[in-house]
């Protein structure tokens, strides 16, 4: 009496669009811009010496002088760190880690100039 359908059923699962695979590139692009975001703190940002031969002693990041490459830079991680997970933004996310790495390069110079001030012209 119960024949078997071989019709497929018409409900939520069949009219559901596939859900987009995240790229294998984002995992790896989100690790390293955490990572790119956390290391400078955790392993300190400058040191200074007062001449080659004396080790040199960290000081702290001038914030007065590079708040703001700073802040570009970490926003530049989190940028590539989300723009990462669609393929289409790929490129994009490749244009935002070239403009972390030249504020993280900004926020050196610029801290390293402040940490200078005063000190003899061989440090």
């Amino acid at each position: 009496m119960a024949e078997a359908r071989s019709q497929p059923l018409i409900g939520a699962a069949a009219t559901a669009p596939p859900i987009a695979a995240i790229p294998r590139e984002a995992t790896a692009a989100a690790l390293l811009a955490a990572l790119a975001a956390v290391l400078p703190f955790l392993l300190g940002w400058l040191s200074v010496a007062p001449n080659r031969l004396v080790s040199p002693r960290p000081v702290a990041l001038p914030m007065a002088q590079a708040a703001l490459p700073l802040g570009l830079f970490l926003l530049c991680c989190l940028g590539v760190a989300l723009l990462a997970r669609r393929q289409a933004l790929l490129p994009w996310a490749e244009a935002v880690a070239g403009l972390a790495l030249l504020a993280l390069l900004a926020t050196l110079g610029l801290g390293a100039g402040a940490a200078l001030e005063g000190a003899s012209r061989l440090a």
